[in-house]
């Protein structure tokens, strides 16, 4: 059950709540919310306009990085075996003299991107992490992930381009979302 009245405002039709609202032990941040822990508590550095990437209770995340996976991965229980692949940096292109920012022109294939902005997440807090539908509509798969940390960092992903035709983006392209859980009380086993 929520524990706050969905009292916010309407885009796309849905009503959102205008604070954070509560569904069993989590709470959910809301665009007010957000603001607040980034501007007080910095919660997310590198963003690139702030009004553009928050939205009403998420936060979109933009691209600075692709890397071509070059060889085999290995992982295994203790990670006494593991072997993490080596990348190559796919560096973007302008199609004209006059862009500002380039693009990447990718084939089939799988990769790994990184996002320009830095979060710091706060303790008892855990961020799901998922494409943008405009991402998925073209083809291209993100899996989402659950993101915890006590360290500041960027966010790490595949990009697994299923398309024939290939997809093309552009640097800085608002690619995923996250959403912002906190725990009500802390969890035993909970990372810190």
């Amino acid at each position: 059950m929520l524990a706050k009245r969905f009292e916010g405002s309407r885009r796309s039709g849905v009503r959102i709540p205008s604070g954070p609202f509560q569904v069993g032990d989590k709470i959910y941040l809301t665009e007010k919310e957000i603001r607040k822990k980034i501007e007080k508590e910095n919660l997310i550095e590198n963003y690139i306009d702030l009004e553009t990437q928050i939205k009403e209770n998420s936060f979109d995340l933009t691209l600075s990085k692709i890397e071509e996976i070059k060889e085999k991965g290995k992982i295994d229980f203790s990670n006494k075996e593991r072997h993490i692949p080596s990348t190559n940096e796919i560096k973007p292109r302008k199609k004209n003299s006059k862009d500002k920012y380039g693009w990447w022109m990718l084939s089939e294939g799988n990769y790994l991107a990184e996002t320009n902005e830095e979060i710091n997440i706060p303790k008892n807090t855990i961020i799901i992490q998922r494409p943008r539908l405009s991402v998925t509509k073209s083809g291209v798969r993100i899996p989402t992930q659950v993101l915890t940390s006590k360290e500041p960092m960027k966010t790490k992903f595949s990009l697994q381009v299923n398309n024939k035709n290939g997809f093309e983006i552009k640097e800085n392209a608002r690619i995923i979302t996250i959403t912002f859980i906190e725990l009500k009380k802390k969890k035993p086993g909970f990372i810190e």
